[in-house]
């Protein structure tokens, strides 16, 4: 299990070199468990701290308070070596197929390039490593004769099919995919979604899927955790979050998704200004755009509610 406790982030922005500055607070207060051997999806609009999270996870930004621990180590106490050993185990697939490749090697040599940097642990010789890369690009649906090409030779969704086979070829035990078909055709979308979901049964992998589409996370998760303005809203089964969900900002997420079989489908408009993130507001971060709202909410953050083993949310009024 991977464990997160009071996760926050900020970022302080300045306008010359004698401003003080504004403090952004991309995470607050995250606690959040992310059980291995399932897929996880955090979700949520831009600007709700999901990629941040991600980076974080990775080591690639330093929080300013809380830690996440994974086999007993956390993250304030991991040397360097330490940091190389948790790469191993956790990798990442970023958004943009296109700045995510570099565009001067090969295929075989981006691929191979992990195995190289970890290449005293793994102790594998070259023609190991060679026979390892040829392994994996074609786990990912690609050919042995593509490793020789530059990425600037293949459309995006092969683009994203290299990207997953680099994150692969290390054999980790978990994956974060940081929007990893959102810069993709619809029909792309469908082959790198249903790729991901047979990797994931053939190498026994767990995820942490990020997206803003809630019917790609449907697809994908087997449960959800719900993101606003740096804050969790709602983490629940993929199942029971879609027959009843219990925050008011889910629920207007979920009225978003297209649905052609819907006919005079109630819809839950999200009305007012979305707060600052620069001065976010001591309540619920929904405060401001919620029709359910109550004078709690704007003081005073919900206190967690259980509705099953792992599921919960925090709201002083939910949807009946």
């Amino acid at each position: 299990m991977i464990r997160i406790a009071n996760l926050t982030k900020k970022f302080i922005y300045k306008k010359n070199i004698f401003s003080g500055g504004k403090t952004l607070v991309a995470l607050k207060k995250i606690h959040l468990d992310i059980p291995l051997g399932v897929t996880t999806g955090i979700v949520g609009e831009s600007g709700s701290g999901k990629s941040t999270l991600a980076r974080v996870l990775m080591g690639l930004l330093t929080p300013d308070e809380g830690y996440f621990a994974y086999n007993e180590i956390m993250s304030p106490y991991m040397k360097k070596s330490d940091w190389k050993k948790y790469r191993r185990k956790i990798s990442m697939v970023f958004q943009d197929p296109y700045s995510s490749l570099n565009p001067r090697l090969s295929i075989a040599k981006i691929i191979e390039e992990p195995l190289i940097i970890h290449a005293n642990s793994l102790r594998l010789n070259r023609e190991e490593r060679h026979a390892r890369v040829r392994d994996i690009i074609e786990k990912v649906g690609m050919y042995t004769s593509d490793l020789d090409k530059q990425p600037r030779q293949f459309s995006g969704g092969q683009r994203q099919r290299i990207g997953i086979a680099r994150s692969l070829v290390l054999r980790p035990d978990v994956i974060i995919l940081d929007e990893p078909v959102s810069a993709l055709d619809v029909s792309i979308q469908a082959q790198i979604l249903n790729l991901l979901r047979d990797l994931k049964g053939e190498f026994q992998l767990t995820y942490i899927f990020i997206a803003h589409d809630l019917g790609v996370i449907r697809y994908i998760s087997d449960r959800i955790v719900v993101m606003y303005l740096g804050q969790i809203l709602e983490v629940r089964n993929t199942s029971s979050l879609f027959a009843h969900p219990y925050h008011p900002y889910t629920r207007s997420l979920m009225d978003s998704i297209p649905d052609i079989h819907a006919f005079k489908k109630p819809f839950y408009a999200l009305k007012g200004e979305i707060p600052s993130p620069f001065n976010t507001p001591p309540g619920c971060p929904f405060y401001s755009r919620c029709g359910r709202r109550k004078p709690v909410c704007e003081m005073e953050f919900p206190e967690k509610t259980a509705v099953g083993p792992g599921e919960y949310y925090f709201c002083h009024n939910p949807p009946g």
